[in-house]
């Protein structure tokens, strides 16, 4: 979850960043512009008249900034014939040919009407840029009336038949200019101490989600170690209290795991009650078929209907015994008495057994089923080997594959699903109901796992079984 939320807090961190940093530019460029323009008026206070139709400028501005070397920041001023008529010492500093750097701005002041403010950024410098002309009859000499007397006019008209015209200078294009070297230099810094600070942000908040999610999840992490302690039996139902969020959901596991217990129950009573209702007349009439030896016709149906009687329970155990404990068998434990037990059955048969199981190796499958299980599938072996068995096991992964394999006639593939089938056989000749594969099937399904039956190398039938391993 915390992978998923980092990238939506990368992404708003960098909106805000993007945002922040665009705001403080045009903060900073509006400020820069208010330092032009305000440059600009001191110089236009310094204006003094020169001869009869003049003026001129100081050669020492009251900017400090325009009387430094290198300081970046400039003032030009233009006739109105074009030609560069005064400039700032640092613009004296130099090298740039301000004539062809500024003749696209002075094209376009010449459009704008006299006096109009220009504020702008362009051809390689932030400008103020105003056209202007002097009264010259209005600027006294004296220090206290000069700031009034040089301010710039706007368009001359007509003056009022009833007044004199004001004698006015020719008109100039006062532009100060800034080459932005030091706003780049404060957007630099301001960027980059902006990106230390979003980042510790962004540590922050990834820790702080950290620490909120460990905190949200602590009380799922005990509700899985309690559904673990159930799952193995050590205790019946969940018993913590849970947070209310998830409260309804163990009261609902908790009904379910009684549920499934009441089930299981009535399950196990179902079965020994059909069980003994069965045995008692099932035994009675198999002796008395018996003591009518010559009556076989009779004996075959009992017989037939004590392994469809067998087959039914054996196929509703393993849902009757699936619990939610966990089931755990030694394959090699209960491998090894059966096949004992299955050379005394075949012991007029020479059968070369090859056994090959891991010592510790354990399938979650109950004993009783991985009894039956392997005394189906290994019955089957012994009754139609000519002469070898092998039995062998491993661990791949999470499961545990089981192959036993005869040199029998094997089985057709074609043939394969009617084996499986209940009550389908191949030999008619021998002994049997056609049930232990489609029991030994049944088991397989109910506990996850899957039955394969192959041909071996040697023409005989080869079983495959892959079970879920024992977690100890």
């Amino acid at each position: 979850m915390l992978l998923t939320l980092l990238p939506v807090l990368l992404l708003a961190l960098l909106l805000l960043g993007l945002s922040l940093s665009n705001s403080y530019r045009v903060a900073a460029e509006t400020a820069l512009f208010e330092r032009l323009q305000l440059q600009q008026r001191l110089l236009l206070a310094d204006v003094e008249p020169a001869g009869s139709a003049g003026v001129k400028f100081p050669e020492i501005a009251s900017e400090p900034a325009l009387n430094q070397v290198e300081s970046g920041r400039f003032a030009v001023v233009y006739a109105s014939s074009g030609t560069l008529f005064w400039r700032s010492i640092s613009a004296q500093a130099s090298s740039v040919d301000w004539r062809a750097q500024l003749a696209p701005l002075l094209q376009r002041m010449q459009r704008r009407p006299q006096g109009e403010l220009l504020l702008d950024a362009g051809y390689g410098y932030y400008f103020a840029a105003r056209r202007v002309a002097f009264a010259l009859d209005a600027i006294e000499t004296e220090a206290g009336m000069a700031v009034a007397a040089a301010t710039a006019r706007t368009p001359v008209a007509t003056v009022d038949s009833n007044q004199d015209s004001e004698q006015l200078s020719d008109t100039y294009t006062l532009i100060v200019m800034d080459d932005g070297s030091a706003l780049a230099a404060q957007q630099d810094s301001y960027t980059s101490s902006l990106i230390k600070w979003l980042c510790l942000a962004l540590a922050l908040l990834a820790s702080f989600q950290l620490l909120l999610m460990f905190w949200s999840f602590k009380p799922l992490a005990s509700l899985v170690d309690e559904l673990k302690r159930v799952e193995n039996g050590d205790q019946k139902t969940f018993e913590k209290k849970y947070p209310t969020e998830i409260a309804p959901l163990t009261e609902n596991l908790n009904r379910f795991v009684e549920g499934e217990r009441s089930q299981r129950e009535r399950y196990k009573n179902s079965l020994a009650d059909l069980a003994h209702s069965l045995k008692t007349p099932l035994a009675a009439l198999q002796a008395a078929v018996q003591n009518n030896g010559s009556d076989s016709a009779l004996l075959e149906p009992v017989e037939r209907m004590d392994s469809i009687i067998r087959y039914q329970l054996q196929r509703a155990q393993p849902l009757a015994s699936h619990s939610m404990a966990a089931q755990h068998s030694n394959l090699q434990q209960v491998a090894e008495p059966l096949l004992r037990t299955l050379q005394k059955v075949y012991h007029q048969k020479p059968v070369a057994l090859r056994c090959k199981l891991p010592a510790q190796l354990a399938v979650a499958v109950g004993e009783h089923e991985l009894l039956e299980l392997l005394g189906n599938l290994l019955d089957n072996a012994f009754k139609y080997c000519r002469q070898s068995v092998l039995l062998s096991a491993s661990a791949e992964g999470a499961n545990c594959i089981i192959c036993i394999e005869d040199d029998g006639p094997g089985i057709p593939a074609q043939r394969i699903p009617e084996v499986l089938a209940r009550g389908g056989r191949l030999d008619e000749q021998r002994p049997g109901q056609g049930i232990g594969l489609a029991v030994a099937a049944g088991i397989v399904e109910a506990r996850g796992g899957s039955l394969e039956i192959e041909r071996a190398s040697d023409g005989g039938a080869r079983v495959v079984v892959s079970l879920p391993v024992a977690v100890t």
